[in-house]
């Protein structure tokens, strides 16, 4: 059984498919040559997961990938890279997410992204016991994971905040983890989202 994670990592996961050199954009119906194409691992729940084992941490990914050969893909190198996957969701209704990458000679990159399973994975779907487990919750990729930005991710801070219940004793705790994001409850702005968050880093376009 695999022991309490340090750190819970709540975010994308994707198949990055990388190709290069590209200069530019082909003709319409053209064929073009390149010097590699290659198939990665990306996403920053994979991505912070892993470097936080290679850190000497316990982390676990949280998210959501298809059940389609990229998702067997991401959760294979989650498993050789040792990071707990208990909860990543394999989805069959809907595509792993996945990122089409151009790199031209000076290492520019260009992105065609396919948002996916990241796209639908929504809070209810996310075991508590699972994404409170670790002594630290990452959360990152709300730009790509529109159910789960804003309101819901901010009520799912707010818990991650309070006093956790002791393992086997939850049916005598106050209140119900599962509750965030229900229909009907009063949830708190997005913009709480950042104020309720320990650490928060913001791209340009949220400051």
């Amino acid at each position: 059984m695999s022991r309490r994670p340090d750190v819970v990592c709540l975010g994308i996961l994707v198949a990055d498919v990388i190709a290069r050199s590209v200069e530019e954009l082909p003709p319409a119906g053209t064929l073009t040559l390149l010097d590699e194409i290659s198939l990665h691992g990306g996403g920053c729940a994979l991505n912070t997961a892993t470097a936080l084992v290679r850190f000497g941490l316990r982390a676990a990914a949280i998210g959501k990938v298809g059940r389609d050969a990229f998702g067997d893909f991401v959760l294979r190198l989650l498993a050789e890279r040792g990071v707990q996957a208990a909860g990543v969701i394999q989805d069959q209704a809907v595509p792993t997410s996945s990122t089409v990458v151009l790199v031209d000679g000076r290492g520019e990159r260009t992105f065609l992204h396919l948002p996916g399973a990241n796209g639908a994975l929504q809070a209810g779907e996310l075991d508590p016991e699972l994404v409170f487990a670790g002594r630290a919750l990452h959360v990152a990729g709300a730009l790509v994971m529109p159910m789960l930005d804003g309101d819901p991710t901010a009520a799912l801070l707010a818990l991650a905040a309070r006093p956790r219940c002791p393992a086997g004793e939850r049916s005598r705790c106050p209140r119900d983890d599962r509750g965030w994001g229900e229909r009907g409850r009063r949830r708190p702005r997005g913009d709480d989202a950042v104020r309720r968050a320990g650490l928060a880093i913001l791209g340009q376009e949220r400051l």
